[in-house]
C-alpha cells in the first residue's frame, strides 16, 4: 500500500511540492547521470531526446517515454525531463512562483513550482543550474496530452486513447513506461477521475525516489 501511495503525486498541488522537498534522504537523478535504455526500472531511468517531435498526428500505439511524456504548446513538443526554459517561455510570464532549496542538492539551486491559470510546472535543478522538468499538471482543458486527452474527458475516452494497460490507484488511472505498478521510478501519466470524468492530469518523471 505504501508503494501505491508513493506514486500518487499529491492531488493537492501545494502538498505535492512539500512532499517532493521532503525526499532529502534519497539521491536525486541528474539528467547528466542517466544511463541509456528503452524501459526505465526502479533504479534505471531514461532521458528522452530534447529535440522537437512532430505532433501533426496524435500519438497511438504502445505507451512510450519519447512520444507520450510531455505536452505540445503552440505546435512545439516539450518533453518531460528536459530543460524547462522553452516550455516556460511558451507558457508566458503570467505565473506564480514558489521556490525552495533543492533537496538533496541545494547547491545546484531551487526546486520550483510555476503555477499558471491552466497548468502547473514543477522543476528541479541540475548540476548546470538548469531547471529540469519533473512534473507537468494540467488543471483545465486548455492543453491536452499527446493522445488528445484533456481535463473534462471521460474515463472511456482515456481508455480508448491509452488502452487497457493502465492500473488504478484508488480514483487515479496510471499509465507508466515500465508498466510495473510497483516501479516508483518509472515515468508515468496519472489521470485523476471523478464521477467518470478527468479532473486532473499529471505527467511525471520522478527525479527523487
Amino acid at each position: 500500500m505504501k508503494n501505491r501511495c508513493k506514486q500518487i503525486v499529491g492531488v493537492a498541488l501545494a502538498a505535492l511540492f512539500v512532499l517532493l522537498a521532503l525526499a532529502c534522504a534519497q539521491p536525486a537523478v541528474s539528467p547528466a547521470d542517466v544511463p541509456s535504455g528503452d524501459v526505465p526500472t526502479a533504479r534505471e531511468v531514461v532521458e528522452p531526446p530534447v529535440e522537437e517531435l512532430p505532433q501533426a498526428k496524435l500519438v497511438s500505439g504502445a505507451f512510450s517515454l519519447k512520444e507520450d511524456m510531455g505536452i505540445t504548446v503552440d505546435g512545439t513538443w516539450h518533453p518531460i525531463y528536459a530543460d524547462a526554459a522553452p516550455l516556460l517561455a511558451a507558457l508566458g510570464e503570467d505565473y506564480e512562483l514558489v521556490a525552495a532549496p533543492s533537496c538533496p542538492n541545494a547547491e545546484w539551486g531551487d526546486d520550483k513550482e510555476f503555477t499558471y491559470a491552466h497548468v502547473t510546472v514543477y522543476t528541479k535543478p541540475d548540476e548546470k543550474g538548469r531547471d529540469i522538468l519533473e512534473l507537468i499538471v494540467l488543471t483545465d482543458d486548455t492543453l491536452q496530452t499527446a493522445r488528445g486527452i484533456r481535463v473534462g474527458d471521460t474515463t472511456e475516452a482515456v481508455l480508448a486513447a491509452y488502452g487497457e494497460n493502465g492500473y488504478w490507484q484508488d480514483y487515479i488511472l496510471v499509465y507508466s513506461v515500465s508498466g510495473d505498478e510497483n516501479d516508483d521510478a518509472s515515468p508515468n501519466i496519472q489521470f485523476t477521475i471523478r464521477e467518470g470524468v478527468v479532473d486532473l492530469i499529471q505527467i511525471l518523471y520522478p527525479m527523487v525516489t
